[in-house]
């Protein structure tokens, strides 16, 4: 049926605990779609499976076909149904874009709040990432692989073959790993409660535990082109990268779940909040199901609401509770400022990419940073002045310098901003005639480079980074053989170059995104947010890991904006505390 000969499908309203289900006729190849929509209770459900897709481009274009009408439905989900669909026997889905009425603000507050009720009641939840592309159809082939090899023995053939990172089947693994799916925000929530999950691409299949068992396998045996491939833009790299990390947050965010081990949900927002969503709102309301906090009454669903004002709400409850902190550690003056106070955060976007540093999700290994010790959390909204935050910390030094950002220009890559940023540190370090803590000053850069820590999240060892730095700085530079201090490099020495700058090239990625090299007035190296100038203040927060950059109001006396954190190396551990003047004030926000 043609989309504009359709008859447009009417919702009938749902009860507290009812839900809509899709019968899905069977058909084959390019067979109409049908199906039928049927409410049914919550409590007492039929068996059924749940969708978790992307939802791509908005613009209908396809047609489900109902006795009740048609529904105009966009590509994706038409492929999504197609590939679902069943040859000889009809099948029951939960689908969000179908089962609930997106036109219905009420419904759709309502239905939230049984999300997660909904997938987790479904037999199964079937994961669809598209089509085979990008080599995607030999991802079940190098799972097998995994799964059958012996990665502790040196001599297994097995082995030596997994080695090759130009093998197209890690390529298609790789590629798989930065599809659109890991970047939706409401496929956390699907993930984390599924009971059995089952991944489909094109026309294969894995379960979740066989295809995170061989990544997990692979990158626990050392198997380092599973996160990065000199053969790959720097820009693929750290789309893999993200994957990656998703994948270990997933696993270990899900464990936690089935534990009965749930997370704040502002320790959520600010994991996610480079994920993406068709609606603002979503990227709030899609973590409800799987926060600890997520039943709060402040916290209640309502998309009638302007976003501003529930962007708001959610300030005020966070700054009520212990972990008020996580947020300023994602909020900060944007360069396109939007309308709320800069100790906000934007949790819609994050086209940055950039990394918190604060912020990171609890394990065992804690905390790597201590700027402000062990000091306690002092803050709270203005009198007669819900915009105004009122933070207790100290003012302990200033920026004097902060590197011009390459990426204005038109043409910038990642690769050129990480060639800019490497130079910058270099300039910067030999203003200096010593470091104030006395370390090397290449193994100084090497640390903000990478904020001292690894590609896991762990901090380096203490071991000098200096060799690792100053071969991987020449290795960047050979590749832009225009740049003045280029110089021309063998092809084996461009191996041994690689090899001793490991340390530091696994670990570069998103932790530079979004930031500058900068320098202080009290000659400490670091890195500040994009929007930070010259004359702009370093601050401790009492109860903060990290440091704040904060500029004085142009409006306001004795007001501030929230720049945002950096990483300034030297007084990461608590040791501006004993630099002379430190002084505990309050410091208004605005």
């Amino acid at each position: 049926m043609a989309l504009q000969d359709s008859t447009t499908l009417s919702y009938s309203p749902l009860d507290s605990l009812s839900i809509r289900v899709l019968t899905l006729e069977q058909g084959t190849a390019d067979d109409p779609l049908c199906g039928s929509l049927k409410h049914v209770s919550l409590e007492h459900p039929p068996e059924y499976e749940a969708l978790s897709y992307v939802w791509g481009d908005p613009r209908p274009n396809q047609v489900l076909n109902t006795p009740k009408g048609s529904k105009a439905i966009t590509q994706s989900l038409a492929g999504s149904l197609k590939r679902l669909r069943l040859p000889e026997s009809t099948r029951v889905l939960w689908i969000d874009a179908l089962c609930i009425n997106q036109d219905d603000d009420e419904e759709k507050s309502h239905q939230v709040l049984l999300m997660r009720q909904i997938y987790q009641s479904a037999i199964r939840v079937l994961v669809y990432l598209g089509e085979e592309y990008e080599n995607s159809q030999l991802v079940p082939e190098l799972i097998q692989l995994i799964h059958a090899a012996d990665l502790i023995s040196e001599s297994s053939s097995t082995n030596k073959e997994l080695s090759d990172a130009n093998d197209l089947r890690w390529k298609g693994l790789r590629a798989l790993l930065r599809r659109p799916w890991f970047r939706r925000v409401w496929v956390f929530q699907e993930f984390i409660v599924a009971e059995f999950l089952v991944f489909f691409c094109g026309e294969w299949t894995a379960t979740w535990d066989h295809l995170f068992g061989a990544i997990e396998k692979a990158s626990n045996n050392g198997i380092r082109h599973l996160w990065t491939s000199f053969n790959e833009t720097f820009e693929q790299n750290e789309a893999t990268g993200n994957g990656l990390q998703l994948f270990w947050w997933l696993a270990q965010l899900r464990g936690n779940f089935w534990r009965g081990q749930k997370h704040p949900l502002l320790r959520l927002l600010n994991l996610f909040r480079w994920s993406q969503a068709s609606r603002a709102h979503d990227h709030l309301y899609a973590l409800l199901g799987i926060a600890e906090d997520g039943d709060a009454s402040a916290l209640r669903p309502n998309y009638a609401q302007p976003f501003k004002v529930v962007v708001r709400a959610f300030a005020r409850y966070f700054i009520s509770t212990e972990n008020a902190m996580e947020m300023l550690y994602s909020a900060g003056l944007l360069k396109n400022q939007s309308s709320h106070p800069s100790w906000i955060p934007d949790w819609t976007q994050n086209e940055d990419g950039m990394e918190e540093l604060g912020f990171k999700l609890q394990t065992d290994r804690g905390k790597i940073y201590h700027a402000a010790r062990d000091s306690a959390m002092k803050m709270h909204l203005a009198v007669n002045d819900p915009d105004t935050l009122v933070v207790t910390g100290a003012i302990i030094d200033k920026v004097v310098k902060i590197n011009e950002d390459p990426s204005i220009a038109d043409n910038a890559t990642s690769m050129h901003r990480l060639l800019h940023w490497l130079s910058d540190l270099e300039l910067n370090a030999a203003t200096l005639e010593r470091y104030p803590t006395n370390e090397d000053l290449d193994d100084v850069q090497a640390r903000v480079l990478l904020s001292n820590r690894d590609n896991r999240g762990s901090e380096l060892p203490p071991e000098s980074l200096a060799p690792a730095y100053i071969a991987y700085r020449k290795l960047v530079r050979a590749s832009f053989p225009h740049h003045p201090d280029s110089t021309p490099i063998s092809r084996e020495e461009k191996a041994d170059l690689r090899i001793i700058g490991q340390p530091v090239s696994e670990a570069v990625g998103a932790r530079i995104n979004g930031r500058r090299p900068c320098l202080t007035g009290k000659d400490y190296l670091g890195f500040a947010p994009d929007a930070t100038r010259p004359g702009d203040l370093l601050a401790i927060f009492l109860g903060s890991t990290v440091p704040f950059v904060i500029r004085p109001h142009d409006r306001e006396v004795d007001s501030f904006w929230l720049i945002g954190e950096c990483y300034v190396h030297g007084i990461m551990k608590g040791e501006a505390f004993d630099l002379p003047g430190f002084c505990p004030l309050d410091i208004r926000l605005r």
